[in-house]
């Protein structure tokens, strides 16, 4: 899992050397193995025999009605993992498609997930499943 990790974590070095580390790694192996037992952050994997291809980590997200807001259940895809050698198989469409289907399995309103702009191919894989802009996140880089 946490070769997977590093592999999307490099692609977010190379597209934004002045936001992420290179061979940074969002967690480490005790961080990950209590991410394991949290049962709001449910994670979903892909193998092949032993060899591992792709990981959706989730967060379930709960908001409460408000004056504002309505009640609303959210799938959050806090990390979505292809490993280099099994994209273009429909790996990730596979496990993305599971994902979706767990979110309506527990009748949620949405899946949602976060994407930078460099990332190209992501976008356009996220955008083949249906997704689409909800908000933007801006920024003025000095």
């Amino acid at each position: 899992m946490l070769r997977i990790l590093r592999e999307v974590g490099a692609v977010h070095a190379e597209g934004r050397p002045d936001k992420f580390k290179p061979g940074a790694c969002k967690y480490d192996e005790a961080a990950l193995c209590g991410l394991l037992r949290d049962e709001d952050q449910p994670v979903f994997c892909v193998r092949e025999g032993e060899k591992l291809l792709a990981t959706a980590y989730l967060q379930i997200r709960r908001v409460d009605e408000n004056s504002v807001l309505r009640r609303r259940l959210t799938v959050y895809v806090d990390d979505f993992c292809v490993s280099s050698e099994s994209r273009g198989r429909h790996v990730g469409t596979r496990l993305m498609e599971h994902v979706i289907g767990y979110a309506r399995e527990i009748g949620a309103d949405n899946v949602l997930l976060n994407v930078y702009e460099f990332n190209t191919a992501a976008l356009r894989f996220y955008e083949s499943l249906g997704m689409t802009t909800e908000s933007r996140h801006m920024e003025l880089v000095l």
